[in-house]
């Protein structure tokens, strides 16, 4: 599975990395992501906010427990390789890297924001009044710089 078919199955957004134009899904802590690692197989990358190791830890401690492979371990961020397959190794990599699914409307809700655009009111477009004759051809005050008010 690759990382899009794995965003479209979990209603996740998928993003570019501006570093090397490659597609990610993004969490919402830090620079943490879900990126392809290949050949079926996702990583993910822990980088919180804070100068703090507790996320990384308690990241890492999960991922050991669950079966998933560290592939980089630093101070307070870290990688790792996890079965897009396995819903616990998908569960761990989406909680620690704080990646959150788009919700999904229900039908009442999708009523009921079609009934309030309805009653919305409608955007009528705004038109600038031109002074009459202003515009009429042969009039070319604005070229020529002999506009109203100057000398």
């Amino acid at each position: 599975m690759n990382i899009i078919q794995f965003a479209g199955k979990h209603r996740l957004r998928i993003s570019t990395d501006p570093a090397d134009g490659t597609p990610v899904i993004r969490g919402r802590s830090g620079k943490s992501h879900v990126f392809e690692h290949g050949d079926g197989v996702l990583g993910v990358v822990i980088m919180p906010e804070t100068g703090t190791p507790h996320r990384w830890t308690a990241a890492r401690k999960g991922f050991t427990v669950a079966g998933i492979t560290i592939t980089q371990n630093g101070d307070c961020e870290g990688a790792a390789i996890f079965d897009p397959e396995n819903p616990e190794h998908v569960r761990l990599a989406c909680r620690y890297a704080d990646v959150r699914s788009r919700r999904k409307a229900s039908p009442a809700q999708i009523a009921s924001l079609a009934a309030g655009r309805a009653l919305a009111r409608p955007r009528i477009p705004v038109e600038t009044p031109v002074a009459e004759g202003f515009l009429a051809s042969g009039n070319d005050d604005w070229e020529h710089g002999s506009a109203i008010g100057s000398s």
